[in-house]
């Protein structure tokens, strides 16, 4: 199957006539959206049912696979066997209470995306990696949060309504991670429905939170470009001379 993200993958995300805009305006700043109106448009890349074959077929370890639910708090040990391997019975019995399944560094089992990541880390100065997000229907995985990485999300089939708010941290290093009760949502600034082949782009620190919508499940790629900045170097450097 040919692989048309490849060529150009940040232009097959967002469009070639925005990369230029991207970069000179968006980067680390603010938001986009973008519709693209071609439900198949990342066919190829993933589906439903790839995901399925790997939660059923491959025997994933803990940190391979995570469940979450805004609604309830899971522990690992409510989905893993005593030798450190996914139970899929339980997997499936909290997805069906409406947990949402999440398949962490997934380029590493799905080969397609493998090579999507490698491709895009010819564009951004980072390394790239993907996390897969497989929601039921009516249904949210995390609360109102934000990540200290910028992230490309690459809706694969289904739709999510999104919410985005103002940033409580500009442009957070990597240490500055997101504290529930410390960081509250600021004012509400955008909400979209992102429904298969559309995608969006979230600057890191910008606060956000996500539900299914309409009546079938949601799966959606999460493409994180984790940068090394100056700063990130610096701080290293001042741990391992402290230590």
């Amino acid at each position: 199957m040919s692989e048309p993200w490849l060529d150009d993958p940040l232009g097959y995300l967002i469009g070639a006539e925005r990369v230029g805009d991207f970069f000179a305006r968006i980067y680390e700043s603010e938001a986009l959206v973008v519709h693209h109106k071609q439900p198949k448009r990342f066919e190829g890349l993933l589906s439903i049912d790839a995901v399925d074959r790997l939660v059923t077929n491959v025997d994933l370890r803990e940190g391979q696979l995570d469940l979450a639910d805004a609604s309830r708090r899971l522990m690992r040990s409510d989905y893993m066997d005593a030798a450190g391997y996914v139970d899929r019975g339980a997997v499936a019995d909290h997805h069906r209470g409406g947990a949402t399944i999440i398949l962490q560094q997934a380029h590493q089992l799905e080969p397609s995306l493998g090579r999507f990541c490698r491709a895009l880390e010819h564009v951004f100065p980072a390394h790239v990696q993907t996390n897969l997000y497989l929601t039921p229907p009516n249904a949210q995985g995390f609360k109102t949060h934000y990540d200290n990485h910028c992230v490309l999300v690459l809706q694969i089939a289904g739709e999510k309504a999104w919410r985005l708010y103002e940033k409580p941290v500009d442009t957070p290093f990597r240490g500055e991670e997101f504290e529930l009760g410390k960081h509250q949502p600021r004012e509400l600034k955008h909400e979209f429905v992102l429904k298969a082949g559309d995608c969006a782009y979230v600057p890191r620190g910008l606060m956000h939170d996500a539900m299914t919508s309409g009546t079938e499940p949601s799966l959606h790629v999460t493409v994180g470009l984790i940068t090394r900045t100056w700063a990130d170097l610096m701080l290293d450097a001042v741990s391992e001379v402290a230590l």
